[in-house]
């Protein structure tokens, strides 16, 4: 099992109309934070709930530099990467709407009806899970080739990203933390810790559909 998110975002850039350049990445960082949270609630599992798969919290670099630090680990892991069974990608968690999460891929494996199963039995959580984030399949293609998890799907494993969407201050300067919902991105964090958990406690080995086999190919 294998969880990922990007932990650098743009840093200085092109200023934006009010002279600020600084690209603060609030909600980019989110997805980080979503990580930290899962990592540590894995920790914090009595040994009786231990999953029995291990599971790999990673983190990575050059997520706008096309996806640089994913590729590279892939390339040169320090844990072995052949008995992946699924990877999950957080990017973005802390914004739009209170009560929405979007699960991208969610045609291209059976990890997208395990994720509507687990908010479904955790009604607490008040998230729907919305499949591609509503967009036509070109578009949700094209945003799945972004995440973080591409470099494990092109290697076979199948692969599923968790975001709340696109927002108009995306990558620019005014990504700023007053703007971000950490109650949500707590609510999607915990969402997605019980789907990794999921699976990784049972022998689930979630397969691709024939649709989803094709996207993470080369282009």
């Amino acid at each position: 099992m294998v969880v990922v998110a990007p932990m650098d975002h743009l840093g200085v850039g092109p200023p934006d109309a009010s002279g600020d350049s600084i690209y603060n990445g609030a909600d980019a960082a989110s997805g980080l934070a979503g990580l930290v949270e899962i990592a540590e609630a894995f920790v914090a599992l009595p040994e009786e709930e231990r999953a029995a798969r291990p599971v790999l919290v990673l983190a990575v670099s050059g997520h706008e530099t096309g996806l640089a630090g994913a590729a590279w680990y892939v390339d040169h892991p320090t844990v072995a990467l052949d008995g992946a069974v699924a990877v999950f990608a957080l990017d973005r968690i802390a914004r739009n709407s209170p009560d929405r999460v979007s699960a991208v891929g969610h045609r291209y494996s059976g990890l997208g009806p395990l994720l509507d199963d687990v908010a479904r039995a955790h009604p607490d959580l008040g998230l729907t899970v919305v499949p591609d984030a509503g967009l036509d399949p070109d578009s949700a293609a094209a945003w799945f080739r972004s995440a973080d998890a591409l470099p494990l799907a092109r290697r076979g494993v199948p692969a599923i990203l968790i975001s709340t969407g696109d927002h108009e201050d995306a990558r620019r300067p005014s990504d700023e933390h007053g703007r971000t919902d950490p109650g949500k991105a707590a609510r999607v964090a915990r969402l997605a810790f019980l789907a990794v958990h999921r699976v990784a406690a049972s022998e689930l080995e979630p397969a691709w559909t024939p649709t989803g086999r094709r996207i993470p190919a080369p282009r």
